[in-house]
């Protein structure tokens, strides 16, 4: 993670950043519309948790605090989907690629593949945030979750998801 203030670049001044290290795993930075909200950082987890990280202190020294939200289990979506020409397409794998927090919680979209069924498929969750990282003592907890399943054949991966100011959540996959 690097973390520096923008302040001195907007006068034309050298940028001095701070880069903190964070454990394995891909994480992805939170969309925040709402000027309030905390900068977190997402990533799966263990097969039954999703991992949520805030950067304490980014310009003095920083710390990691690390939230596990436990979560419905999954594994990699690793079966590879035929396109109409015949090819296969890659879903990556159970990393989570988009995220946002709206309103106090967190949206949170991912491919996986579930123990009662290996097709990729598009995963979401409503996380409530219970004040976390403000409230130090907050313990982040799961509302919902969703898979997005049409039918029996297709497969579903690469979610983005979106929430408006009245906690109405579309999600593309």
């Amino acid at each position: 993670v690097r973390s520096y203030d923008p302040t001195g670049a907007l006068n034309g001044d050298p940028i001095t950043w701070t880069d903190t290290v964070t454990s394995s795993g891909s994480h992805q930075v939170a969309q925040v519309p709402d000027y309030d909200s905390p900068a977190l950082l997402v990533r799966s987890g263990s097969s039954t948790s999703i991992e949520l990280v805030h950067v304490a202190d980014p310009l003095g020294t920083p710390e990691l605090i690390t939230r596990s939200i436990a979560v419905p289990e999954y594994s990699s979506a690793n079966e590879r989907p035929p396109t109409p020409g015949g090819a296969n397409l890659n879903p990556i794998d159970r990393r989570v690629l988009n995220v946002m927090i709206r309103n106090g919680t967190l949206w949170v979209g991912h491919s996986v593949s579930t123990p009662e069924d290996s097709r990729t498929t598009a995963r979401w969750y409503e996380i409530d945030l219970d004040g976390w990282p403000q409230a130090v003592q907050g313990q982040p907890f799961l509302l919902q979750a969703g898979e997005i399943r049409p039918n029996a054949d297709t497969h579903t991966f690469f979610p983005a998801i979106a929430v408006n100011g009245q906690g109405r959540a579309a999600v593309i996959y």
